[in-house]
């Protein structure tokens, strides 16, 4: 065992939770992390579930212990990157239930205050090479109100960004009072052609692929209004429905850049739509210790990757599983492409748990086999968890059932009770099993006959 990686993701785990707790002090508290084990309490149960219930969705496993403990279990295939995945999931998490428990004060707040819905105000318009002098005035307004001269970006640039191909291009409208004013507007396009920290490093990951949100900016009368998130929501829209002359979508991802400490109305909305960081940034907008945040947002679901393997009718399972990886009809592959078999695995083969491509693909070849009544698979760390999980599956369907009966000559696991009650005892420590449960001879050992007496 590699004593030095259990160390390594120890301390790893102990510096993520401790950026977890220094972020959400009012949701996460008491972390601690032992070898490939880590933890965090939450403030109430029903918080604690909250986050469990996210866990399929957002890609992780967690585990409840106790009233309000979460609990994680890492292993030694676990890498520092995939825990870093892990913590990035957890985050995101903890946004979505620390900002859906404002929206409810808010929400609550509008209501009891007698405030309209400031949607209705709202008319967002395409800006575009054509229409750009019309709105370079006021923009120009916006621009140097909203910002401090480094941030500010000059009219010339963001009308470069419009005559750029596959460019998105927002004008918000909106009414205050009797008037309707210019609000706001977003400009942004392919990130090769960005300039700035962060773009300029992920231009390789990100090339041809990436739309860059280049500029947000609100008028400062009408902020606080919950219009950022409205505009930021329709260039994700927009960004989205531009497609490749193939038909599949021409981007993927949406990046941006935002100042720390600046910016945090705009940072909760990226992180509340599932951004992550990828890069921070020092001496920022021409100044000395102005530090930028750059995100990434994923805009379209990932896409299943076929290997080639050579063509096989035959499933020999005797030996290994790994045999059974080969079998690649063309309606399988087609069912892999159009991701029709990843409905089934993705509940349990995470972040934090064991897996490799062999054994989803394996997986997904069980899918493929099973007769379609079967259509509930549980998958388990082990032998012993197999037989603990298999007995209460049965109990659930058998709820005054106390007895289990086995065969004798089998060897079921010794970790836990159930698996040590099931297994053969001989040249074992007696008592071996914990529970009494009685076993059938095997056909195997006194014949078919003395079996079934």
């Amino acid at each position: 065992m590699d004593k030095q990686k259990i160390l390594d993701l120890e301390q790893k785990a102990l510096h993520e939770l401790a950026r977890l707790q220094n972020y959400f002090p009012e949701l996460v508290s008491n972390s601690r992390a032992c070898g490939l084990a880590f933890a965090f309490d939450m403030p109430t149960n029903a918080l604690a579930m909250e986050l469990i219930d996210q866990r399929f969705v957002r890609g992780f496993m967690a585990y409840i212990a106790g009233e309000k403990t979460l609990r994680f279990r890492l292993n030694m295939v676990t890498s520092q990157e995939i825990l870093q995945k892990l913590f990035e999931k957890l985050f995101m998490a903890l946004i979505d239930i620390r900002d859906r428990q404002i929206v409810e004060r808010v929400t609550m707040l509008t209501k009891s205050s007698g405030q309209e819905d400031q949607s209705q105000n709202i008319k967002i318009m395409p800006l575009t090479v054509e229409n750009f002098e019309h709105y370079r005035p006021v923009m120009e307004v916006i621009e140097a109100r909203a910002y401090e001269e480094g941030r500010r970006d000059s009219m010339e640039t963001l009308l470069e960004w419009l005559r750029v191909k596959d460019s998105v291009g927002l004008i918000m409208q909106y009414r205050l009072g009797s008037l309707d004013i210019i609000a706001g507007y977003a400009i942004g396009g392919p990130l090769e052609h960005a300039k700035a920290d962060g773009a300029k490093q992920d231009s390789n990951q990100g090339k041809n692929n990436t739309f860059y949100s280049a500029n947000i900016t609100l008028d400062d009368r009408i902020r606080g209004l919950g219009l950022g998130r409205i505009i930021k929501n329709q260039q994700i829209a927009k960004a989205m429905s531009i497609k490749n002359p193939d038909g599949s979508p021409r981007y993927l991802f949406m990046s941006g850049r935002n100042r720390i400490g600046a910016t945090s109305a705009m940072n909760q909305i990226i992180d509340a739509l599932g951004s992550y960081v990828v890069s921070t940034h020092d001496n920022q907008y021409g100044e000395q210790g102005a530090k930028a945040l750059y995100y990434r947002l994923p805009l379209a679901r990932s896409k299943h990757v076929v290997l080639s393997a050579p063509e096989s009718r035959m499933l020999d399972c005797q030996n290994t599983l790994q045999n059974a990886f080969a079998i690649t009809p063309k309606s399988f592959k087609d069912a892999l492409l159009d991701n029709q078999l990843r409905a089934m695995v993705g509940s349990k083969l995470t972040l934090s748990n064991w897996a490799t491509p062999a054994m989803v693909r394996y997986t997904e070849v069980l899918r493929a086999l099973i007769p379609k009544p079967l259509n509930h698979a549980y998958f388990t760390s082990g032998r012993d968890e197999m037989v603990d999980k298999g007995l209460r599956s049965l109990r659930f369907h058998r709820l005054d059932a106390d007895i289990v009966i086995s065969f004798s000559h089998q060897w079921l696991g010794q970790n836990t009770s159930a698996a040590r009650s099931l297994s053969y005892d001989q040249d074992q420590a007696q008592p071996y099993a914990f529970f009494s449960w009685p076993k059938v001879k095997h056909p195997a050992v006194v014949g078919h006959e003395q079996s079934l007496l």
